[in-house]
């Protein structure tokens, strides 16, 4: 079992231990990799022998003191590891474990959760009885330079003892939640899912809808993690799943977003060679529908040839003709614009306009 290895203690003054009914370490040893304390080992190994943590003492003690055990998912001992381990069994009860015997804190809320009495109200007999009678009381130091302070997913600077009586609460409420061993795995397949999904359904569609698919996407992973925390007592990580789809829906979004813009610009340069570019810029801001039926309009048709352009064009060669042509189309499809006139076409030395 890959219990969670003590290499020393510091034990309670002589004269408190032989008072005491039952104790235990209160040192968290497990610290996640982005430095949060979420877990908690219910007991821990030194020398060979196994010591509860202090939460699972005052629980255990609170319950009459039922017999502790584990509860494996073979039966065969020869096979049995960290891997195999299912829950911790107090009495009747089955507390959610991991490999290495620890449980998540359920934690109740942000720091304050639970009564704070100070030491001196309760020598000086000012505490309110109500709050303390019949209770279970921890005994704890919030001083800050007394460095009893942990991160944690309600806290940045949560008191430990707080972090102890959420674990008590927890450990007697029977609200200890799981996180399962196939969680990675979980997480993998999803991520997985999710990468076909988005890289093969994603760039088909739109801006809206792409929008609609990712905030459908995130709906249900938000969702179906609460139902797998508040139903299943399962603790699945949701970060991962959020931020790829997130990151890939912002980034999919927007590359669509400047594809149709470039894509629009260049229409409109296009269209602008017959269109005046007002009007260009009209239709686009307008958002009007366009329409490929008949419109029946009264307008006024033009149409411009230039006088001997058969002589001329025999009279001079290519460059020339190009240079002569480019002169009198420039101005003329200039001076069309102005009046908000369209191009209908361009035949040779001839230009239709509407």
């Amino acid at each position: 079992m890959p219990f969670v290895n003590a290499r020393g203690y510091v034990g309670n003054l002589q004269q408190l231990q032989e008072n005491a009914e039952t104790g235990g370490f209160f040192d968290s040893p497990l610290i996640d990799a982005d430095g949060v304390f979420r877990r908690a080992p219910l007991v821990q190994q030194y020398r060979g022998d196994l010591y509860p943590t202090l939460s699972l003492a005052i629980a255990r003690l609170a319950l009459g003191s039922p017999e502790v055990g584990f509860v494996f998912a073979t039966s065969d001992a020869d096979k049995r590891s960290g891997l195999d381990l299912e829950a911790l069994r107090l009495g009747d009860r089955h507390i959610a474990v991991d490999g290495q015997v620890a449980a998540c804190i359920p934690f109740r809320g942000r720091q304050g959760s639970f009564h704070y009495v100070s030491a001196r109200s309760v020598l000086d007999g000012t505490a309110p009885r109500d709050i303390l009678e019949g209770k279970i009381v921890l005994f704890g130091a919030t001083a800050a330079g007394l460095l009893d302070l942990r991160s944690t997913p309600v806290g940045e600077r949560y008191f430990g003892v707080e972090a102890h009586a959420n674990l008590i609460a927890g450990l007697l409420d029977g609200t200890i939640k799981q996180e399962p061993s196939y969680a990675a795995g979980l997480e993998l397949v999803v991520l997985i899912v999710l990468g076909l999904l988005t890289g093969l359904v994603l760039p088909r569609l739109g801006a809206l809808a792409g929008f609609l698919m990712v905030f459908s996407i995130v709906t249900v992973s938000i969702a179906g993690n609460l139902w797998m925390w508040s139903y299943l007592g399962l603790v699945v990580p949701l970060a991962s799943t959020l931020t790829y789809t997130l990151v890939v829906g912002l980034l999919q979004i927007n590359y669509g977003y400047f594809i149709e813009s470039r894509n629009k610009r260049h229409l409109s340069g296009l269209f602008g060679q017959y269109v005046p570019l007002e009007i260009v810029e009209e239709l686009d801001s307008g958002g009007a529908e366009l329409s490929l039926e008949g419109e029946t309009r009264d307008m006024s048709v033009l149409f411009s040839d230039v006088r001997g352009f058969t002589g001329i064009s025999e009279k001079i060669d290519a460059k020339e003709l190009t240079h002569f042509m480019n002169e009198f189309l420039t101005p003329i499809t200039r001076v069309i614009h102005e009046h908000r006139g369209t191009i209908d076409k361009y035949m040779g030395d001839a230009v239709m306009a509407f």
